[in-house]
């Protein structure tokens, strides 16, 4: 089950995000829409795959509180920040930072001691996606809003920005953290889970409703339809494919966070934005130099160690010569 989820994440996310990119270079940021897309739709799924989930809950509904407050919170200040000034390497470096979080979340929270090993593996895949990622900042575009509230804070835009990063880590990790806990206490029920926590968030897209009325609106005036026969704008099949990967995507992580502590959760993550800037690279004509392999070599180091894949792979030989000796 894990081995399919890894799959899971590592390909409905990393597709999801390709998506989105090709989606914003046609549109002003979309992610407000996307994201209110995605949490419509995934109830949904949930419903078609099992009806009765909405009579029955393993899991408390006042449980369900911090778990909805986190999820919603982290997803709309991570589409909130991309206006905030702040160049998408930085976002993306600021994204990574979720593992060492976690490490000392964990630390503190649970008492939780990983091995020099893990933690050096840590270190090894965020500064292999720190460097990736520095070695790619030229290729990247910005998008820029005329006005925001927040100017009227006494600081820049980028000010702002950091900080809401800084946040978003830390409750990310806190998030993981805090269903690895509840599977531990009330069972493993990813599903359930992730129906209650989207359709539960619902009522909080309010605030942002104006944003995406806007966002509608400039794909309906977008000018390339789907089809002859089909005049929709194309921005909307994008859409509905980037909801499909996201399912695929967030489904997966809920299965496994329910087998794996939180730490693995978020290292399978951070594996997956590499894969997000590697496949943007080759697929929008990005060059590669140096700099992104020796970036790929510590990150893919850094996931061997932490697994004990080389340890694994030992083991295996060894036992499969005393077979071969018996």
């Amino acid at each position: 089950m894990a081995s399919l989820c890894v799959a899971g994440v590592l390909g409905g996310c990393s597709s999801s995000m390709i998506l989105i990119e090709s989606l914003s270079k046609s549109s002003a940021n979309p992610m407000h829409l996307v994201t209110l897309a995605t949490f419509i739709l995934v109830p949904l799924y949930c419903l078609y795959l099992d009806p009765s989930i909405i009579r029955k809950s393993s899991i408390p509904s006042k449980e369900y509180g911090v778990i909805i407050l986190l999820f919603f919170v982290t997803n709309i200040l991570n589409n909130q920040t991309i206006n905030y000034d702040i160049p998408f390497p930085l976002f993306i470096i600021f994204r990574s930072g979720t593992i060492l979080a976690s490490v000392l979340l964990t630390a503190i929270l649970q008492r939780r001691i990983y091995s020099w090993t893990k933690i050096l593996a840590v270190f090894s895949v965020t500064f292999g996606i720190v460097l990736f990622t520095l070695a790619s900042s030229h290729q990247q575009s910005q998008l820029k809003v005329d006005y925001l509230w927040i100017d009227h804070l006494p600081w820049p835009r980028f000010v702002t920005g950091i900080i809401a990063q800084i946040i978003c880590v830390f409750l990310a990790a806190y998030l993981g953290i805090r269903q690895e806990t509840l599977f531990g206490r009330y069972g493993k029920c990813p599903d359930e889970m992730m129906f209650y926590v989207h359709i539960y968030s619902l009522p909080l897209f309010m605030p942002v409703l104006p944003d995406i009325f806007s966002i509608i609106q400039s794909f309906n005036n977008y000018e390339d339809s789907f089809s002859d026969f089909l005049p929709v704008s194309s921005l909307w099949l994008q859409l509905l494919l980037v909801c499909i990967c996201q399912i695929i995507c967030i489904r997966s992580i809920y299965r496994l966070t329910s087998v794996v502590s939180s730490l693995s959760v978020n290292m399978i993550l951070a594996l997956r934005k590499f894969l997000n800037l590697l496949f943007s690279a080759w697929i929008f004509n990005n060059e590669l130099n140096l700099s992104h392999w020796l970036a790929a070599a510590m990150i893919i180091g850094g996931t061997c160690a932490f697994y004990n894949t080389f340890g694994q792979i030992k083991e295996h030989l060894t036992s499969k010569n005393a077979k071969k000796t018996d």
